[in-house]
């Protein structure tokens, strides 16, 4: 059962207990005794004196005593007065103004619960307009940011020679923070170490400050063939590398940021890697080296 009808039927129980009430005491009032008080009557030919005592004893002494039944006055039922009917009156209007105000109470809980519903979608409808507007500002600060690429250059004025490059393939400034470079000699890639390594004593740092224009270049290493011997230790060393049994890698790193961003700011990071090829007569660099020593952030 729901509460609008158990209310609906108390309303109405309400409203017929001073009916039934007064039917009650109109029939109290007007009912007839079942057992009337019996009248003393004395038909003639009755006989009277010793007789009449003798045979009254003897009827006595057949049917018992007689018995006298007396009923109770019917109850009187007060008058219902105006201040009674006031009263029921006002518990009429107070039973039906708490109904009425249940269902408002149940209607505004109603209202609430589709306010709160709406206000939860229009929330998160807010949140992933926001979150899809962070990642559109994201693709534009991406594309517009500056993109540092190293690459090789033949030297124009020295024959197998080779310069590396650091071009500004962004359409903003860069301004290089930090440029360090490092050449080993190993049997292969895989003999370099998991993450490239930089420190102060095999490192050559250039820690003053290059602007780079969109498509502007400059240049962050040498080598040539010449420099293959001052790199290897021993002149056995540097047989190995003719013979091909040891190789020269050339890595590096180039540390930026954006001309717009703080110091504060996370610089940007370019990671380099090259392999020196020593022929017989020509030599080379071209690209080597895991993905960690090629990373771009």
């Amino acid at each position: 059962m729901s509460l609008r009808s158990a209310v609906l039927i108390a309303l109405l129980g309400l409203a017929t207990m001073p009916a039934i009430a007064l039917a009650q005491a109109d029939g109290s009032a007007g009912a007839v005794p079942k057992n009337p008080a019996p009248q003393s009557t004395q038909k003639p030919g009755t006989p009277t004196g010793q007789d009449a005592s003798q045979g009254a004893e003897g009827t006595g002494a057949a049917n018992g005593p007689p018995q006298i039944i007396v009923n109770p006055p019917p109850p009187v039922v007060p008058p219902w007065t105006w201040r009674e009917r006031v009263a029921w009156g006002a518990n009429i209007v107070l039973a039906v103004l708490g109904y009425v105000g249940i269902m408002l109470f149940l209607r505004m809980l109603k209202s609430i619960e589709r306010n709160t519903a709406a206000s939860a979608a229009t929330a998160q409808a807010a949140v992933d307009t926001a979150q899809a507007t962070l990642e559109q500002t994201q693709l534009l600060l991406e594309a517009e940011r500056p993109w540092i690429v190293v690459r090789v250059e033949a030297s124009l004025t020295k024959e197998n020679s080779f310069r590396v490059m650091a071009t500004n393939r962004g359409r903003t400034p860069a301004r290089i923070v930090s440029l360090v470079d490092r050449v080993e000699v190993a049997a292969d890639e895989t003999g370099l170490p998991a993450n490239p390594e930089y420190d102060g004593t095999k490192t050559a740092a250039r820690p003053e400050p290059i602007v780079l224009l969109p498509s502007e270049s400059v240049s962050i290493k040498t080598f040539g063939r010449d420099d293959a011997r001052t790199v290897c230790k021993t002149p056995e060393e540097f047989e190995k590398v003719e013979l091909w049994e040891k190789n020269i890698f050339l890595h590096g790193r180039v540390t930026y940021r954006d001309m717009t961003s703080s110091t504060d700011s996370e610089p940007f990071v370019t990671n380099w890697c090259y392999w020196y090829i020593h022929g017989d007569k020509k030599s080379a660099l071209t690209i080597a080296g895991t993905p960690e020593y090629n990373k771009h952030i």
